[in-house]
């Protein structure tokens, strides 16, 4: 049989549902109609001219009949469509013939049925276009096992087609069997009717009747179905319902987990390899972030899964040593994934080990640790588990699986836990690994349904210090409890959520009697909360702190040195001089950037310092790890542009706290 397009059948008996065996009706394509009376032979040619030769009917369906041509100069073979006069009667179907014509003609690809030209000449309307010996990919599914290698070309083919249509803005929107020709000779997948599909900066008028999708039922992402505007990865979706289908015969189930479709996948006899399975769902995902970004990074997953290892074992021995000495040089001694020296800082987290009966679905745990990194200044990106489970599910990897996966997400590192049940009992444990080095590891135990959330901040707490050096910032010694509260106060004094720092700075004192940082912070929050209250914190955090100096680090004494020295002495030339080697010492510590912006905003003027120098300051404060700048002047609990007094409130009451700065350079204590 011969295919030119979608719904383009010659025998109306193979239209049939498939109803035997495991195989599941084929999905309606949302456009279909009755089929159409072909025209008379001779009209189509009265239409299409002299230059081509119309040799006669191909097939026929409800979107049109299709008609085999000779170019009378040239002698190639091409297709004419011709549009049934009562659908090109419909101004909203003649445009997406229209559209099919115009975007068909500007792809030149291997892998897409070109379209030569596009007109309307005595009442019929017409496609010239590549003719395609074979039949649809809807058609090779009926009744008929695909193997895994044969659906793996047809995915690469299509998927290279996508992501030659993508980066031209090109989103196809309606990727189906029926819309994927077979080339009988050769093999080859093409792709077919761009009639519904997306160009970036074209005007979107309505390609369906009033109140319909855009789409087929059954391969529309969800986002496609809800009618909102979507991109390349709507077709990656599309195309991984394909794949699925032709390895299971059947649709991915509604809403399913990554996970669970692997598993369906590795049910398929000869079974894929997991890797592979999780590879073939990975565009399966509900949320477009979660899906491989392109079609080129989803091939590329399939190529890495289906590459087989090489194993020369008449040489295992010297390949084993030559191996390992090449993989010290390039990795490092380690073991891990050797990234540049200017990459990014990421950090990943592996589905957990779960023993025993979850009350709760296993990415929660991960999750949880994600939100809790992601404020993390040394950390330029957390990756979103979303893309962990699209490449391997949400099964617990092995530690070389995690090693590999860390490596292939540019991960410098990754965390690795489980979380065992026991009747009334929970522990929960987490490692947090830099290649194939466990740097860090927590544990905590609590019940079930009770304790998980300060359990999860124990943990994590243990973790974080990794990523704080100790020369540059002070966390509490009252334990992972102190820690967890301490980071809590710090993430929300930076979001400007006072009442929660004010809080949780309280919680770390109390738990650390001797930590006099904390008593500092205490002291700068309680201001915005309750300004009334500040002479009373600051003047006893300020004595406290003093008292229990020794042990803090050395940005974070040359802070309160500052501190003493502007509001005990009035001496701001002395502080801000602390607070700028407090900056040198610790250049990627944010606190001292804020307490350094804070001065340059209310003492600046005062001491005939640049008050424009706070927005240096406060862009360090913002951007204080590389790559990072995501919260604006507003998180600080100050804007440089409101020069008026409302700013300067806080240093009032830290003045009337310590001491007024008199004309003469001294301190009027009240």
């Amino acid at each position: 049989m011969i295919r030119t397009g979608p719904s383009t059948r010659q025998d109306t008996a193979v239209m049939a549902p498939r109803l035997s065996g495991p195989l599941r009706p084929p999905a309606r394509d949302a456009t279909f109609f009755c089929q159409m009376q072909p025209p008379a032979l001779d009209a189509v040619q009265r239409a299409v001219g002299d230059r081509y030769e119309v040799l006669g009917l191909v097939g026929t369906g409800g979107m049109g009949s299709v008609f085999r041509a000779r170019h009378r100069t040239l002698g190639h073979i091409v297709a004419v469509k011709v549009l049934p006069p009562e659908v090109a009667a419909s101004a909203m179907r003649q445009e997406r013939f229209r559209r099919e014509a115009r975007l068909g003609a500007c792809l030149d690809h291997p892998n897409i049925v070109r379209v030569y030209d596009f007109d309307t000449r005595n009442g019929i309307t017409f496609l010239i276009m590549t003719f395609v010996r074979g039949d649809t990919f809807e058609d090779r599914l009926r009744g008929r096992h695909q193997t895994v290698p044969q659906v793996l070309r047809v995915a690469r083919e299509i998927g290279d087609a996508l992501a030659y249509a993508h980066r031209r803005g090109i989103v196809h929107r309606d990727v189906k069997p029926s819309n994927i020709l077979i080339d009988e000779d050769s093999g080859r997948a093409l792709l077919a009717d761009f009639g519904i599909a997306r160009a970036d900066g074209a005007e979107e008028p309505s390609l369906t009747e009033p109140g319909g999708g855009i789409g087929t039922p059954g391969y529309m992402a969800p986002e496609q179905m809800g009618c909102g505007r979507v991109d390349g990865r709507a077709d990656l979706y599309s195309l991984g319902v394909v794949a699925f289908e032709a390895l299971t015969g059947g649709l991915p189930a509604f809403q399913a987990q990554l996970a669970a479709l692997a598993r369906t996948l590795r049910a398929v006899r000869p079974r894929p390899a997991p890797r592979l399975a999780a590879a073939v769902v990975a565009p399966l995902a509900q949320r477009p972030d979660d899906r491989p970004a392109t079609a080129t990074a989803w091939l590329s997953q399939l190529d890495a899964a289906t590459r087989p290892a090489w194993r020369p074992w008449a040489a295992v021995a010297i390949v084993a040593v030559i191996g390992a000495a090449a993989l010290r040089l390039v990795t490092g001694a380690h073991g891990g994934c050797r990234l540049a020296r200017d990459e990014p800082t990421r950090l990943a987290v592996m589905p957990f080990t779960v023993l025993g009966t979850a009350p709760y679905p296993a990415r929660q745990l991960p999750e949880y640790f994600i939100s809790r990194f992601r404020p993390v200044e040394q950390l330029s990106e957390v990756v979103s588990f979303g893309q962990v489970a699209a490449q391997i599910g949400t099964d617990a990897p092995s530690n070389a699986e995690a090693q590999e996966l860390a490596c292939r997400l540019r991960a410098t590192f990754f965390v690795k836990g489980s979380v065992a049940y026991a009747g009334p009992t929970v522990t929960l444990t987490a490692t947090l690994y830099e290649g194939a080095r466990a740097r860090r590891s927590g544990t905590a135990a609590g019940r079930v349904g009770a304790e998980e959330s300060a359990m999860m901040d124990r943990v994590w707490a243990a973790l974080y210090p990794e990523f704080t050096p100790s020369s540059d910032v002070t966390l509490p010694n009252g334990g992972p409890e102190a820690v967890a509260a301490y980071l809590n106060a710090e993430a929300a004094f930076r979001r400007g959520d006072y009442g929660t720092a004010r809080d949780e700075y309280a919680r770390v004192i109390r738990a650390d009697t001797d930590f006099a940082i904390g008593r500092l912070r205490l002291a700068l929050v309680t201001a915005h909360v309750d300004p009334t209250e500040q002479g009373l914190y600051f003047g006893s955090a300020l004595r406290g702190a003093e008292h229990h100096q020794q042990g803090l680090s050395t940005a974070d004494s040359l802070l309160l040195d500052g501190f003493k020295l502007l509001l005990a002495d009035g001496d701001g030339l002395a502080a801000v001089d602390r607070f700028k080697r407090a900056t040198e010492q610790a250049p990627r510590y944010p606190q001292a950037w804020y307490v350094l912006g804070e001065f340059y905003i209310h003492f600046g003027g005062l001491f005939d310092q640049p008050v424009a120098e706070a927005g240096v300051a406060f862009n360090r404060h913002l951007g204080g790890s590389r790559g990072r700048r995501d919260r604006g002047y507003h998180d600080t609990g100050y804007c440089p542009r409101s020069a008026g007094p409302a700013p300067n409130r806080v240093p009032a009451q830290l003045y009337r706290a310590a001491g007024s700065r008199t004309p003469g350079g001294g301190v009027r204590h009240s």
